[in-house]
């Protein structure tokens, strides 16, 4: 399994590392090895990466503060495994609904209540068509919506006023395409020069 440092990280995602760390700080737990070795710098997993960037744009493109996107993270650990966005086997679960195994994209509506309480309506697109016309296009959606947590779907949930719309899927993929890019974008660079 790979690991990342901190500083690695940042650059690889184009985050100062002041703030990555941070964001590290506040939304993973403390590292067991950084208090018994001095100058020991934290290995990040792949799923922890993407555990901060998540948080980090939580807070940084949808505007929550720190509490309310810890918050967000916990509830959405779960479901995170059941859909394979992390890809550590231990952090992996089997989802019990196989239309969430056929979704192609997923979108997260996320409902405040009280600053502290927030409900989730995971939007799985199924399939997407796309019909040009002179005057446009026709965009056919199929997707399915689903509370988290168990509870009851109600009509009026996404529309709600003030809720967050998280595109999870794109999220995800930028993050991945930003470690793919900077590592093929470097390995590339060091054949020019020679260096392998």
């Amino acid at each position: 399994m790979r690991y990342y440092s901190n500083r690695e990280l940042a650059g690889k995602l184009g985050i100062k590392l002041a703030r990555w760390k941070r964001w590290s700080r506040e939304f993973l737990a403390p590292d067991p090895l950084g208090g018994l070795q001095s100058g020991y710098a934290r290995q990040l997993s792949i799923d922890d990466a993407f555990t901060v960037y998540l948080g980090g744009h939580l807070v940084n493109e949808l505007k929550f503060g720190i509490q309310a996107a810890r918050q967000v993270l916990g509830d959405l650990y779960t479901w995170l495994g059941e859909v394979k966005l992390y890809e550590t086997p231990i952090y992996r679960k089997t989802a019990g609904d196989s239309l969430y195994q056929q979704s192609l994209t997923y979108q997260i509506y996320i409902t405040a209540h009280d600053g502290i309480r927030f409900t989730y309506t995971v939007r799985g697109i199924l399939d997407e068509k796309v019909e040009l016309l002179p005057s446009g296009c026709i965009r056919t959606v199929r997707y399915r919506e689903q509370r988290l947590g168990g509870r009851e779907l109600q009509a009026d949930c996404v529309t709600a006023a003030g809720a967050s719309l998280l595109n999870i899927s794109s999220v995800h993929t930028c993050f991945l395409e930003k470690l793919a890019n900077h590592a093929h974008d470097r390995s590339a660079l060091e054949r020019s020069s020679g260096r392998v």
